[in-house]
């Protein structure tokens, strides 16, 4: 089953994005701030899919992309926020991204996309 992070602040959203991503098919953890975020991504192993909100407390999700982009794991992520202007930034440089609210077949559809690729990556 694949794994998704889901790295939110907004309880209703995160609990949303849990439950729905459940009905989906895959297996969910949530954190709900940048800082455990971080911990988690240096020190378990990595999910399949991240959703990952920009404006968190503690470290920030632009801070969180950009290591992850170091550990060339950029891949997994889909960047889910409010503000428009920086999902275009990020769209704009190629990386999956996602204005909120997203509609929840939206949310899905990323994500499946997301772990389909990364299961070709990881066969080549």
């Amino acid at each position: 089953m694949a794994t998704v992070l889901v790295i939110e602040d907004d309880r209703d959203l995160y609990s949303l994005f849990d439950l729905i991503l459940k009905m989906a098919g895959f297996e969910v953890n949530v954190v709900s701030n940048g800082t455990e975020a971080v911990r988690r991504l240096r020190e378990e192993q990595l999910p399949d899919a991240i959703t990952l909100d920009l404006h968190l407390p503690g470290v920030s999700g632009n801070e969180i992309y950009t290591m992850l982009e170091g550990m060339n794991e950029a891949h997994r992520v889909l960047v889910v926020s409010a503000d428009v202007q920086e999902v275009s930034k990020y769209i704009l440089c190629g990386a999956k991204a996602a204005s909120k609210p997203i509609a929840m077949d939206d949310l899905i559809r990323h994500v499946k996309e997301i772990v389909e690729r990364n299961l070709v990556i990881g066969a080549v």
